[in-house]
């Protein structure tokens, strides 16, 4: 039997509740699937971890970064 969790306010955290094992957000596909749907002028966003791994000595600087934007939500108090 797993041994119970708690949340940060002490209560029993509810069964379920997160991630399933083995899921995840990739999914796998060809480039020459990928080639069908996008330009060869088509930014995708990866990993910079993963792009070093793939292309062998690759300077940081040579690597072009996207900036997080920072969301603003438009609220009315009444």
């Amino acid at each position: 039997m797993k041994e119970m969790t708690l949340n940060k306010d002490g209560t029993p955290r509810k069964t379920g509740s997160g991630r399933k094992k083995g899921s995840n957000c990739y999914q796998m596909i060809t480039i020459k699937q990928l080639k069908q749907y996008i330009t060869e002028d088509y930014k995708i966003p990866v990993k910079r971890l993963w792009l070093e791994n793939v292309v062998d000595n690759v300077a940081s600087d040579d690597i072009e970064s996207t900036p997080v934007k920072d969301e603003k939500i438009e609220y009315m108090i009444s």
